[in-house]
């Protein structure tokens, strides 16, 4: 079986947050507040996309908490979208380029490219071989270099 294109595998939210949940959280889901295990996946119409609620400390979170993908109004499938075609903010891509793969306008790219810039400069180097999945390599680096 071949691989799976990234564009096919974010082709909506729901995916993109569920791939997000498997690369942060490979052991199972952790509240990022307690620590705690014991958590539920928040099912609803009125709710966002990948929200959980800690039964330990009762708090609401979701795997963009902490993360470079935290209060940005751009869809999580977008962003994972500008991260594979930049390399985590490594490779030099346009603008442009991004704003017509991920559907967004050059103003958005263009920040959404500043985003990643800033933080593939604080994230340690991730070289293609160490991981097979290069995208998850960056989002881990990405995440443990955050404060």
């Amino acid at each position: 079986m071949g691989k799976i294109s990234p564009f096919a595998a974010f082709a909506d939210e729901r995916s993109a947050h569920r791939y997000l949940e498997e690369v942060l959280w490979p052991n199972g889901t952790v509240c990022p507040y307690c620590g705690s295990k014991r958590v539920v996946r928040l099912i609803g119409n009125s709710l966002r996309t990948g929200r959980f609620k800690c039964l330990a400390c009762q708090s609401g979170f979701s795997a963009t908490h902490r993360t470079l993908f935290e209060d940005t109004s751009v869809p999580l499938r977008k962003w994972l979208v500008a991260v594979y075609l930049t390399r985590g903010g490594n490779a030099r891509v346009s603008p442009q380029h991004i704003a017509r793969v991920a559907k967004v306008s050059p103003l958005v790219a263009a920040k959404m490219l500043r985003r990643l810039q800033q933080a593939a400069n604080l994230a340690p180097r991730v070289s293609s071989s160490s991981r097979p999945d290069i995208l998850a390599a960056i989002l881990v680096s990405f995440t443990q270099a955050l404060p």
